[in-house]
């Protein structure tokens, strides 16, 4: 009697449980039923499962519905359009009718969701509703889901993961920071192989623009302001980009992906660069310094420091070297050491070939999200110290002792936001 040893290595949707391949070694003889039964079975998975791939990857697409066509969804459209990479946009959301596309277009979300056969969902509307309904509403209906968005990321960090993990699709927001830098999905690599020590960087480019203008150029505050906004780097309203707060967004994301945690954003304490004055900028350029709007994160003995500040560096550091618009992300891993990527910030073309590439990913068979598990953690910055350059109204501008981050920006909310502060790299 003949014996035949098999080996099922199954990696279709449907045999694929928690992304973990399920593998089947069988010993039967070769006349038996079972025998028989086994193999018809698998060979009817396994070319439904290959046929499947085949249509979508190979020789077909994977379908595509565009929420938003403002800056970086056109970005996005424009950048497929040029190399399709076997994906279609099947589906554009849209308040008003577009003219010259080959798809459904509609201001009906569940027309699309329930009509379009979209694969993967892109959302590039913006701010947090309808955003969040639509995106949790694609997740429930096992739709993958592509976003730019780091505000919804952010506030809704927990609840969108959990959907993603329970409806088995990919959730995806690497455009969400660092614009055209593949910044989260190069840290996320990094952190599944080696220990992120620490995260930090330029994350906000309207910032690093008026900060560069005044140095460079020697222009007051109110001036680069206005000239960031005419050139369409600054809103009408810059709040969230001089005080911190869009680069906090993206430092949440950046530290919950590097050490598998879920932080509140408004535990990280934020101090921006709207109180800067010329005479800092005198101070800085006569100690051959420059200033550069940092979010930064690190582990200390178990906990997490995180904080929004402008920060002081050396002539010779990267930091410093980063001007105008751009942006410069690092990461200092156990192991690996420092490494740092830097590009461009924002803008349609770099963003939408960031939320292009997360689209490609879930093509080529991504389906997680960029940490598998993480907990709940607090920002603990009494352990984090630096020396920090503080200016009080009126007041000579000071070198301080080393003191706790935590310290620093408690110091800054008790006086009055009235001067500038500014830790100093070491």
């Amino acid at each position: 009697m003949h014996f035949y040893n098999i080996l099922f290595a199954a990696s279709g949707n449907a045999m694929q449980q928690h992304r973990k391949n399920l593998f089947c070694l069988l010993r039967f003889p070769a006349s038996s039923g079972i025998f028989v039964s086994i193999i018809k079975t698998y060979v009817s998975d396994m070319r439904t499962f290959n046929s499947k791939c085949t249509a979508r990857k190979e020789f077909g697409y994977m379908n595509i519905a565009l929420l938003g066509f403002g800056t970086v969804g056109r970005g996005f459209y424009e950048l497929l359009t040029e190399r399709p990479l076997s994906l279609n946009i099947c589906a554009v959301l849209a308040r008003r009718p577009l003219e010259g596309l080959n798809c459904m277009v509609t201001s009906d979300f569940y027309k699309i969701l329930n009509e379009a056969d979209a694969d993967i969902i892109v959302e590039a509307m913006g701010g947090l509703e309808p955003a969040h309904e639509y995106i949790c509403a694609a997740l429930r209906a096992k739709k993958h889901v592509v976003t730019a968005n780091k505000q919804l990321m952010c506030a809704y960090y927990d609840e969108l993961t959990a959907l993603a993990r329970e409806n088995g699709v990919s959730l995806r927001c690497t455009a969400a920071a660092g614009g055209g830098i593949p910044w989260l999905s190069s840290l996320a690599r990094a952190a599944s192989v080696d220990a992120i020590i620490s995260v930090s960087g330029i994350m906000n480019g309207t910032s690093n623009y008026i900060l560069d203008a005044m140095s460079r150029r020697s222009m007051d505050y109110a001036a680069a302001l206005i000239d960031a906004q005419r050139l369409g780097y600054a809103e009408a309203d810059p709040t969230a980009d001089v005080c911190g707060l869009d680069t906090r967004r993206k430092l949440v994301l950046s530290a919950n992906i590097a050490y598998g945690v879920s932080i509140s954003e408004s535990d990280v304490p934020c101090f921006g660069i709207a109180n800067i004055a010329a005479e800092d900028m005198r101070f800085f350029e006569e100690n051959g310094l420059a200033c550069r709007l940092i979010g930064h994160a690190e582990r200390h003995f178990g906990t997490i420091s995180a904080a929004v500040e402008p920060m002081l560096f050396g002539a010779d550091a990267g930091e410093a070297r980063v001007y105008e618009c751009g942006n410069m992300m690092s990461l200092c891993a156990a192991h690996m050491g420092r490494q740092s990527f830097l590009g461009a910030g924002a803008g349609a073309y770099p963003t939408g070939s960031n939320v292009l590439a997360d689209c490609r990913a879930i093509a080529e068979g991504c389906s997680a999200f960029y940490t598998d598990s993480f907990t709940r953690a607090q920002v603990d910055n009494s352990r984090a110290y630096q020396r920090y350059y503080v200016r009080k109204q009126g007041c000579a501008p000071v070198i301080t002792a080393p003191l706790s981050v935590e310290q620093a920006h408690v110091m800054c909310r008790e006086e009055g936001v009235c001067g500038f502060m500014a830790a100093i790299a070491e």
